[in-house]
Protein backbone atom coordinates (compact mmCIF):
# COMPACT_ATOMS: atom_id res chain seq x y z
CA UNK A 1 0.00 0.00 0.00
CA UNK A 2 1.73 3.58 -0.83
CA UNK A 3 0.79 6.66 1.49
CA UNK A 4 1.86 9.70 -0.27
CA UNK A 5 1.60 12.48 2.05
CA UNK A 6 1.80 16.22 1.57
CA UNK A 7 2.82 18.29 4.10
CA UNK A 8 1.83 21.85 3.27
CA UNK A 9 2.73 25.05 5.09
CA UNK A 10 2.72 28.90 4.57
CA UNK A 11 6.34 29.89 5.94
CA UNK A 12 9.26 30.34 3.36
CA UNK A 13 12.06 29.00 3.27
CA UNK A 14 15.00 31.07 1.96
CA UNK A 15 16.95 28.00 2.22
CA UNK A 16 16.12 26.14 -1.23
CA UNK A 17 13.73 28.13 -4.35
CA UNK A 18 10.67 26.40 -5.51
CA UNK A 19 11.15 23.28 -7.67
CA UNK A 20 9.62 19.98 -6.73
CA UNK A 21 6.60 18.91 -8.49
CA UNK A 22 6.08 15.93 -7.44
CA UNK A 23 6.65 12.28 -7.60
CA UNK A 24 5.96 8.27 -6.68
CA UNK A 25 7.52 5.52 -4.74
CA UNK A 26 6.60 2.22 -5.60
CA UNK A 27 7.88 -1.56 -4.90
CA UNK A 28 7.18 -5.50 -6.21
CA UNK A 29 9.11 -8.45 -5.20
CA UNK A 30 11.58 -10.57 -7.93
CA UNK A 31 9.48 -13.68 -7.10
CA UNK A 32 5.96 -12.85 -5.37
CA UNK A 33 6.10 -16.75 -4.85
CA UNK A 34 9.51 -17.55 -3.21
CA UNK A 35 10.18 -19.38 0.06
CA UNK A 36 13.13 -17.89 1.34
CA UNK A 37 14.33 -15.80 4.25
CA UNK A 38 15.34 -13.02 1.66
CA UNK A 39 13.29 -11.39 -0.43
CA UNK A 40 14.58 -9.75 -3.79
CA UNK A 41 12.53 -6.33 -4.31
CA UNK A 42 12.42 -3.57 -7.22
CA UNK A 43 11.81 -0.12 -6.09
CA UNK A 44 11.07 2.22 -8.73
CA UNK A 45 10.65 6.09 -7.60
CA UNK A 46 10.19 9.12 -10.38
CA UNK A 47 10.16 12.75 -9.34
CA UNK A 48 9.36 16.38 -11.39
CA UNK A 49 10.80 19.28 -11.14
CA UNK A 50 11.47 22.38 -12.54
CA UNK A 51 13.35 23.10 -15.89
CA UNK A 52 15.55 25.83 -14.74
CA UNK A 53 17.03 23.70 -11.48
CA UNK A 54 17.20 20.41 -12.76
CA UNK A 55 17.47 20.30 -16.33
CA UNK A 56 17.64 18.21 -19.45
CA UNK A 57 17.19 18.06 -22.91
CA UNK A 58 16.77 15.42 -25.65
CA UNK A 59 21.04 14.61 -25.99
CA UNK A 60 20.90 14.55 -21.78
CA UNK A 61 18.50 11.49 -22.13
CA UNK A 62 19.93 9.77 -25.02
CA UNK A 63 23.62 9.89 -23.08
CA UNK A 64 22.01 8.67 -19.71
CA UNK A 65 23.91 11.92 -18.81
CA UNK A 66 24.62 14.04 -14.73
CA UNK A 67 20.88 14.81 -14.04
CA UNK A 68 21.09 16.89 -10.74
CA UNK A 69 20.20 19.95 -9.12
CA UNK A 70 23.20 22.14 -10.15
CA UNK A 71 26.61 20.52 -11.15
CA UNK A 72 26.44 17.64 -8.48
CA UNK A 73 24.77 15.36 -6.73
CA UNK A 74 22.85 16.74 -3.40
CA UNK A 75 21.86 13.70 -2.12
CA UNK A 76 18.19 14.26 -3.75
CA UNK A 77 16.09 12.85 -4.48
CA UNK A 78 16.64 9.56 -2.00
CA UNK A 79 14.43 7.24 0.00
CA UNK A 80 15.09 6.53 3.36
CA UNK A 81 13.20 4.53 6.47
CA UNK A 82 10.26 6.41 7.85
CA UNK A 83 9.36 3.71 10.21
CA UNK A 84 8.68 5.25 13.55
CA UNK A 85 10.40 2.05 15.09
CA UNK A 86 12.82 2.29 12.92
CA UNK A 87 14.10 -0.68 9.96
CA UNK A 88 16.58 -1.87 11.71
CA UNK A 89 17.17 -6.05 10.85
CA UNK A 90 15.48 -5.64 7.79
CA UNK A 91 18.15 -5.32 5.56
CA UNK A 92 17.13 -1.82 4.51
CA UNK A 93 19.17 0.77 3.63
CA UNK A 94 18.99 4.20 2.42
CA UNK A 95 19.06 4.61 -1.19
CA UNK A 96 21.05 7.89 -2.42
CA UNK A 97 21.84 7.98 -6.28
CA UNK A 98 21.15 10.10 -9.29
CA UNK A 99 17.91 9.53 -10.84
CA UNK A 100 17.89 9.49 -14.47
CA UNK A 101 15.94 12.02 -16.97
CA UNK A 102 12.99 10.33 -18.97
CA UNK A 103 10.86 13.46 -19.86
CA UNK A 104 11.46 17.58 -19.85
CA UNK A 105 8.85 20.19 -21.38
CA UNK A 106 10.27 23.65 -22.29
CA UNK A 107 6.83 25.04 -22.45
CA UNK A 108 5.66 23.93 -19.04
CA UNK A 109 9.44 24.24 -17.96
CA UNK A 110 9.40 20.98 -16.47
CA UNK A 111 11.49 17.89 -16.46
CA UNK A 112 11.30 13.71 -15.09
CA UNK A 113 13.66 11.72 -13.60
CA UNK A 114 13.34 8.29 -12.56
CA UNK A 115 15.56 5.55 -11.48
CA UNK A 116 15.04 1.98 -10.81
CA UNK A 117 16.90 -0.12 -7.91
CA UNK A 118 17.36 -3.45 -6.77
CA UNK A 119 17.74 -4.81 -2.98
CA UNK A 120 17.50 -7.37 -0.94
CA UNK A 121 15.15 -7.37 2.65
CA UNK A 122 14.22 -9.93 5.24
CA UNK A 123 10.85 -12.25 4.35
CA UNK A 124 9.40 -10.47 7.67
CA UNK A 125 10.04 -7.01 6.51
CA UNK A 126 7.37 -4.14 7.24
CA UNK A 127 8.41 -0.83 7.00
CA UNK A 128 7.51 2.82 5.46
CA UNK A 129 10.23 4.11 3.22
CA UNK A 130 9.90 7.35 1.70
CA UNK A 131 11.36 10.64 0.82
CA UNK A 132 10.31 14.23 2.22
CA UNK A 133 11.77 17.53 1.64
CA UNK A 134 10.39 21.16 0.96
CA UNK A 135 9.81 24.11 -1.59
CA UNK A 136 7.22 23.10 -3.62
CA UNK A 137 7.41 24.92 -7.03
CA UNK A 138 5.78 27.93 -7.10
CA UNK A 139 2.72 27.25 -8.92
CA UNK A 140 1.54 24.54 -6.32
CA UNK A 141 -0.88 26.46 -3.89
CA UNK A 142 -1.98 25.58 -0.53
CA UNK A 143 -6.38 25.85 -0.17
CA UNK A 144 -5.70 29.19 1.15
CA UNK A 145 -3.65 30.45 -1.92
CA UNK A 146 -0.54 30.77 -0.65
CA UNK A 147 2.89 28.79 -1.65
CA UNK A 148 3.47 25.27 -0.40
CA UNK A 149 6.61 23.90 1.09
CA UNK A 150 7.30 20.71 2.39
CA UNK A 151 5.93 17.27 0.98
CA UNK A 152 6.48 13.65 1.63
CA UNK A 153 6.22 10.81 -0.60
CA UNK A 154 5.88 7.59 1.41
CA UNK A 155 5.46 3.65 0.13
CA UNK A 156 4.64 0.69 2.42
CA UNK A 157 6.78 -2.26 2.17
CA UNK A 158 5.25 -5.46 3.98
CA UNK A 159 6.90 -8.46 2.71
CA UNK A 160 4.67 -10.39 5.77
CA UNK A 161 1.82 -11.65 3.76
CA UNK A 162 2.13 -15.28 2.05
CA UNK A 163 1.77 -16.37 -1.65
CA UNK A 164 1.77 -14.43 -3.37
CA UNK A 165 3.73 -11.89 -1.66
CA UNK A 166 1.86 -8.54 -1.37
CA UNK A 167 3.27 -5.46 -3.98
CA UNK A 168 2.61 -1.90 -4.08
CA UNK A 169 -1.05 -0.43 -6.13
CA UNK A 170 -1.29 0.35 -9.34
CA UNK A 171 0.04 4.02 -9.52
CA UNK A 172 -0.02 4.86 -13.36
CA UNK A 173 -1.94 7.83 -12.37
CA UNK A 174 1.04 9.42 -10.80
CA UNK A 175 2.92 9.07 -14.18
CA UNK A 176 3.94 12.33 -16.13
CA UNK A 177 3.27 12.43 -19.41
CA UNK A 178 4.69 15.03 -20.75
CA UNK A 179 3.21 17.03 -24.28
CA UNK A 180 5.87 18.84 -26.01
CA UNK A 181 3.54 21.53 -27.83
CA UNK A 182 5.94 22.54 -30.23
CA UNK A 183 5.50 19.25 -31.60
CA UNK A 184 2.69 19.19 -33.94
CA UNK A 185 0.34 15.60 -33.84
CA UNK A 186 -1.15 16.89 -36.99
CA UNK A 187 -0.55 15.06 -39.48
CA UNK A 188 -1.74 16.37 -43.50
CA UNK A 189 -1.84 13.36 -46.12
CA UNK A 190 -2.09 13.80 -49.81
CA UNK A 191 -3.06 10.97 -51.63
CA UNK A 192 -3.55 10.94 -55.56
CA UNK A 193 -6.12 8.78 -57.58
CA UNK A 194 -4.98 6.38 -59.57
CA UNK A 195 -4.78 6.98 -63.29
CA UNK A 196 -5.29 3.79 -64.50
CA UNK A 197 -6.39 0.07 -62.54
CA UNK A 198 -6.02 -3.75 -63.61
CA UNK A 199 -8.53 -5.74 -62.57
CA UNK A 200 -7.99 -9.67 -63.96
CA UNK A 201 -10.42 -12.41 -63.39
CA UNK A 202 -10.62 -15.54 -62.10
CA UNK A 203 -9.28 -18.09 -64.08
CA UNK A 204 -11.99 -20.20 -66.01
CA UNK A 205 -10.38 -23.94 -66.44
CA UNK A 206 -11.12 -26.68 -68.97
CA UNK A 207 -10.27 -30.58 -68.46
CA UNK A 208 -9.11 -32.88 -71.43
CA UNK A 209 -9.20 -36.88 -70.16
CA UNK A 210 -6.29 -39.25 -70.54
CA UNK A 211 -8.13 -41.94 -71.97
CA UNK A 212 -4.63 -44.02 -70.99
CA UNK A 213 -5.55 -43.59 -67.56
CA UNK A 214 -9.13 -43.86 -66.45
CA UNK A 215 -9.41 -47.84 -65.95
CA UNK A 216 -9.65 -46.80 -62.33
CA UNK A 217 -12.71 -44.26 -62.76
CA UNK A 218 -10.50 -41.45 -62.26
CA UNK A 219 -10.66 -39.32 -64.82
CA UNK A 220 -7.06 -37.59 -65.41
CA UNK A 221 -5.98 -34.36 -66.95
CA UNK A 222 -3.79 -34.38 -70.03
CA UNK A 223 -4.28 -30.92 -71.09
CA UNK A 224 -6.36 -27.46 -69.89
CA UNK A 225 -6.82 -24.26 -70.93
CA UNK A 226 -7.28 -21.28 -69.14
CA UNK A 227 -9.74 -18.18 -70.31
CA UNK A 228 -8.94 -14.79 -68.63
CA UNK A 229 -10.66 -11.16 -68.77
CA UNK A 230 -8.59 -8.16 -68.01
CA UNK A 231 -10.13 -4.65 -67.29
CA UNK A 232 -8.10 -1.32 -67.47
CA UNK A 233 -9.79 1.31 -66.18
CA UNK A 234 -8.23 5.24 -66.77
CA UNK A 235 -9.36 8.16 -64.65
CA UNK A 236 -8.30 11.71 -64.55
CA UNK A 237 -10.16 14.83 -62.54
CA UNK A 238 -11.67 16.48 -65.77
CA UNK A 239 -12.78 13.70 -68.08
CA UNK A 240 -15.41 10.28 -67.73
CA UNK A 241 -13.88 6.80 -66.99
CA UNK A 242 -13.51 4.90 -69.71
CA UNK A 243 -13.20 1.38 -69.64
CA UNK A 244 -11.82 -1.59 -72.54
CA UNK A 245 -12.07 -4.83 -72.37
CA UNK A 246 -9.87 -7.68 -73.89
CA UNK A 247 -10.78 -11.03 -73.78
CA UNK A 248 -8.54 -14.09 -74.91
CA UNK A 249 -10.17 -17.01 -76.09
CA UNK A 250 -9.37 -20.62 -76.36
CA UNK A 251 -10.73 -23.90 -78.45
CA UNK A 252 -11.45 -27.10 -76.37
CA UNK A 253 -10.73 -30.38 -77.95
CA UNK A 254 -13.42 -32.83 -76.88
CA UNK A 255 -12.66 -36.99 -77.29
CA UNK A 256 -15.40 -39.51 -76.48
CA UNK A 257 -14.16 -41.97 -75.03
CA UNK A 258 -16.06 -45.23 -72.45
CA UNK A 259 -14.99 -44.95 -68.56
CA UNK A 260 -15.03 -48.00 -66.37
CA UNK A 261 -16.36 -47.56 -63.02
CA UNK A 262 -14.70 -48.38 -60.03
CA UNK A 263 -17.42 -51.33 -59.30
CA UNK A 264 -17.25 -52.27 -63.11
CA UNK A 265 -13.29 -53.14 -62.47
CA UNK A 266 -13.85 -55.26 -58.82
CA UNK A 267 -16.40 -57.61 -61.25
CA UNK A 268 -13.96 -57.74 -63.79
CA UNK A 269 -10.73 -58.94 -61.47
CA UNK A 270 -13.34 -61.12 -59.43
CA UNK A 271 -13.10 -64.17 -62.08
CA UNK A 272 -9.60 -64.26 -62.04
CA UNK A 273 -8.95 -64.37 -58.86
CA UNK A 274 -10.89 -67.21 -57.77
CA UNK A 275 -9.37 -69.05 -60.93
CA UNK A 276 -6.43 -68.69 -59.05
CA UNK A 277 -8.08 -69.43 -55.96
CA UNK A 278 -9.14 -72.63 -57.22
CA UNK A 279 -5.58 -73.69 -59.21
CA UNK A 280 -3.66 -73.29 -55.95
CA UNK A 281 -5.84 -75.36 -53.92
CA UNK A 282 -5.18 -78.10 -56.67
CA UNK A 283 -1.53 -77.95 -56.59
CA UNK A 284 -1.17 -77.42 -52.57
CA UNK A 285 -3.85 -80.36 -51.58
CA UNK A 286 -1.23 -83.49 -53.06
CA UNK A 287 2.06 -81.72 -51.53
CA UNK A 288 0.59 -81.27 -48.05
CA UNK A 289 -0.17 -85.32 -48.31
CA UNK A 290 3.24 -86.38 -49.19
CA UNK A 291 4.89 -84.17 -47.01
CA UNK A 292 2.55 -85.62 -43.88
CA UNK A 293 3.27 -89.03 -45.14
CA UNK A 294 6.74 -88.90 -44.65
CA UNK A 295 6.86 -86.55 -41.22
CA UNK A 296 4.74 -90.22 -39.85
CA UNK A 297 7.28 -92.53 -41.96
CA UNK A 298 10.08 -90.70 -40.12
CA UNK A 299 8.29 -90.49 -36.65
CA UNK A 300 7.63 -94.13 -36.88
CA UNK A 301 11.30 -94.76 -37.61
CA UNK A 302 12.19 -93.17 -34.09
CA UNK A 303 10.35 -94.12 -31.89
CA UNK A 304 7.95 -96.96 -32.71
CA UNK A 305 9.32 -99.51 -29.89
CA UNK A 306 9.01 -102.76 -31.77
CA UNK A 307 11.43 -101.50 -34.54
CA UNK A 308 13.79 -100.34 -31.99
CA UNK A 309 13.97 -103.90 -30.48
CA UNK A 310 14.16 -105.13 -33.76
CA UNK A 311 16.86 -102.92 -34.75
CA UNK A 312 18.98 -103.66 -31.77
CA UNK A 313 18.39 -107.58 -32.13
CA UNK A 314 19.75 -107.15 -35.66
CA UNK A 315 22.89 -105.12 -33.85
CA UNK A 316 23.76 -107.47 -31.73
CA UNK A 317 23.26 -110.82 -34.14
CA UNK A 318 25.72 -108.97 -36.83
CA UNK A 319 28.33 -108.07 -33.87
CA UNK A 320 28.21 -111.89 -32.36
CA UNK A 321 28.80 -112.77 -36.55
CA UNK A 322 32.21 -110.48 -36.71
Amino acid sequence: MIYIVFQLSILVIAVRAPHYKGGLINWKPVDPYTNSSNVEVIIYQSHSWTLSRLHCDQALINSLGLYVDGTSFSGEPRIECKSPAGCSGTGFNTISQVTYCTDFSTAVQISSGALIKKITLDRNTDILVGFNSSAWASEIKTSLNTAANGWRVITHIDLTQKYPINSSPDTSFWNFNIWDPGVSSTTTTTTTPPTTGTVTTRPLGTTTPNASLTTTGIIATSASTIQTTTVTTSTTTTTSPSTSVTTTTSTTTETEMNVMSGKDFEEYCRQPVAIATAVSMIVMVPINIIGMFVVFIKLDKMFNPNRLATNARHKLFVSRLS
